[in-house]
């Protein structure tokens, strides 16, 4: 929204289509079931909880579709700068750090 192409953000920044495709298969792999999720930005869905402002791009859309698609447990986040629980499942982290323990 306010950042400027070349100058605060490159392209380079988003996934490119051989990345989409690979986390596609890899989710394929263990049919759509894991335990956590992390990436930077939230699905589409969850963006807009946080600001109706937000935008949709093809990043945050390809992530609706994986929360759509994906059996998980928790999905860990930070690029919104808070501290928050989102939905239950969706923990947005930004001054903070935790260790991930599993059973």
């Amino acid at each position: 929204m306010f950042r400027v192409k070349g100058v605060s953000w490159w392209p380079e920044e988003l996934p490119s289509e051989e990345e989409y495709e690979e986390a596609v298969r890899n989710l394929e792999k263990v049919n759509w079931k894991v335990d956590c999720i992390l990436t930077h930005c939230a699905p589409t869905s969850i963006q807009q909880k946080l600001d109706r402002n937000y935008t949709s791009d093809r990043l945050t859309d390809f992530l609706q579709m994986v929360k759509r698609r994906c059996q998980f447990d928790y999905w860990f986040l930070g690029h919104y700068h808070r501290n928050c629980v989102v939905d239950d499942r969706f923990i947005i982290q930004w001054e903070q750090m935790v260790e991930l323990q599993w059973e």
